[in-house]
């Protein structure tokens, strides 16, 4: 039986005003909006080009991307949600070809369409509750396994999410754009992965310059309005994303706070955004010279991505646990990047494996054995 539906009042009287509008003659005029909204997004072939990024293809996703984002929902108002994933792979991609300025600029356009859309998750019908997945992803992870006790959450790959206007009746009557009200899918998911992603790669390239940044106190304004539906699991993600958000501007304990309750959804459920909870404490707790807690964030974090495929949250945080497994004087070489190995060949994701490699030469040769690395 599928998962009860959350539909918020303003969603409900958005589906009983297009059963209305039907009845009254605008059946045409919605049929059409409807096919206009009718493919999923963000498109099928961002996710082809979301492969080849992680396959280390950089140049050639970078100038692949840029056809697919022309493909972006556009409108009177500009451009929708969607491209919040597109400017944030972009971002990604001028990020490892170690173009800092460049993907900077991605990551703000990303944000600025999260600040702009910022009531996008009132407009989507969630699920009521959170299943177990029933994955057994976990079991395959060759590096260890999670200490933690949560389950994975299975998440709808695509969800409704309302566009138009419950009133059109200023169009008919001055003149105007007529937006119907209907419902367009969309991969929610990605979206809020993207945006976290953005938070998280600013916070990272501004530094203590972010603070004095406006961008970053219009972020976290527009966050503390909390546009999710309200006594709903889909809060964790406004947390997660004002925890970043407050690490950016310079808020450390504000920080800490919103991630340490963006863990898990509905009390027990890992979610997209957990590792990247998980990520963003280690390195705020690493930065606080908590190199214990902050090697164990960081390994959990590498479990985490692995179970949602999220192979540059792994890259990242094995960077960081090795720079902690130094920094705290520990003997032997890092011991997870060797028994990654395997995974990230069987996975596919060549970028992670030549990582392995690298950051695995780095902690042989630290411990002075030239012949491992």
């Amino acid at each position: 039986m599928p998962a009860e539906e959350t539909i918020s009042p303003y969603l409900r009287c958005a589906l009983l005003l297009t059963i209305a509008a039907a009845v009254s003659g605008l059946t045409t005029n919605v049929a059409f909006a409807q096919q206009t909204r009718d493919r999923v997004v963000p498109r099928d072939e961002y996710f082809l080009t979301l492969r080849g990024y992680y396959t280390g293809e950089y140049r050639s996703a970078a100038r692949q991307l840029r056809s697919v984002a022309a493909g972006g929902i556009r409108s009177t108002e500009g451009r929708w949600v969607d491209s919040i994933c597109y400017h944030t792979l972009a971002g990604e991609c001028y990020y490892q070809m170690g173009e800092p300025a460049l993907a900077l600029e991605q990551y703000e356009s990303a944000l600025a369409l999260a600040v702009r859309h910022s009531d996008w998750m009132l407009r989507v019908q969630f699920p009521r509750t959170i299943a177990p997945s029933g994955s057994t992803v976990r079991n395959r992870i060759t590096w260890g396994a999670s200490a933690r006790r949560s389950q994975l959450g299975n998440y709808p790959d695509t969800m409704s999410s309302f566009q138009g206007r419950l009133n059109n009746e200023n169009a008919f009557r001055q003149g105007g754009v007529v937006t119907p009200p209907s419902f367009h899918p969309l991969r929610v998911n990605e979206i809020v992965r993207c945006t976290g992603l953005s938070l998280y790669r600013r916070w990272e390239l501004m530094g203590p310059v972010g603070e004095h940044s406006p961008l970053s106190q219009t972020i976290v304004d527009a966050l503390s309005r909390r546009s999710a539906p309200a006594n709903h699991w889909s809060q964790v993600w406004i947390e997660a994303q004002l925890g970043l958000a407050q690490a950016a501007n310079g808020k450390r304990a504000e920080a800490i706070a919103h991630l340490r309750r963006a863990v898990v959804a509905g009390g027990e459920y890992d979610h997209h955004l957990t590792p990247l909870v998980l990520l963003a404490l280690g390195k705020l707790f690493m930065e606080d010279n908590n190199l214990e807690a902050a090697g164990n964030y960081f390994l959990e974090a590498s479990f985490a991505g692995a179970a949602f495929d999220q192979p540059d949250v792994i890259s990242e945080a094995f960077r960081h646990g090795l720079t902690v497994h130094l920094a705290r004087g520990a003997q032997g070489a890092y011991p997870p990047l060797v028994a990654a190995v395997p995974w990230a060949k069987r996975e596919g994701y060549d970028a992670l494996e030549a990582w392995l490699y690298v950051l695995g030469a780095e902690s042989f040769a630290a411990i002075g054995d030239a012949k491992s690395g």
